[in-house]
């Protein structure tokens, strides 16, 4: 299973291409498998936003 590899240092720019990467890989997985790396996905979304909110 590929993934996209978050390290938390990308700019948004990058962060934001990696999710456009994420978003083509998973549509090309079983349905399953797919939710399951956009779950992930989302998971860092939601932390990146987090951490920009503390800012």
């Amino acid at each position: 299973m590929e993934f996209v590899n978050f390290t938390g240092e990308e700019t948004e720019k990058e962060f934001l291409k990696k999710c456009l990467k994420q978003w083509e890989i998973s549509i090309e997985q079983a349905p399953v498998r797919a939710l399951m790396q956009l779950g992930s996905m989302f998971a860092e979304v939601r932390h990146r936003v987090a951490e920009l909110e503390e800012k």
